[in-house]
Parts: C-alpha cells; sequence; structure tokens
C-alpha cells in the first residue's frame, strides 16, 4: 500500500536493506481478535517531470 508523507510511523526495529518494521493499530481482525498489525516500510522518493517542466516529487 502507499501512504501519504505526512505519516511517520515510530520505528520498532530497523531492517539491514533500510526498510524498517513498524507497529499499527488497525481495525483488522487476526483470527477472532482485534490487535496490532506489523508492518514493513519501505520509503521511497519518486520524481516526475511533467511535459510543461513542472517537477513534482511525492
Amino acid at each position: 500500500m502507499r501512504s501519504s508523507a505526512r505519516r511517520r510511523p515510530t520505528i520498532w526495529r530497523r531492517l539491514l536493506d533500510g526498510s524498517y518494521l513498524t507497529r499499527l493499530s488497525a481495525p483488522y481482525r487476526a483470527g477472532r481478535s482485534y490487535g496490532m498489525l506489523t508492518v514493513r516500510v519501505i520509503e521511497a522518493w519518486i520524481t516526475v517531470i511533467l511535459a510543461d517542466g513542472t517537477v513534482r516529487r511525492e
């Protein structure tokens, strides 16, 4: 999934490749109960130059 640049999850454990694990409280069903969801975060910046020269970076 893609997230906004404004979201800054707390780093739970950093991995050797530069990504990291974080824990999110989310309304998901794991078995029978609700709880924390562990996700791997891979940060990337994408730069797009439009035909009119406008640059967008996200």
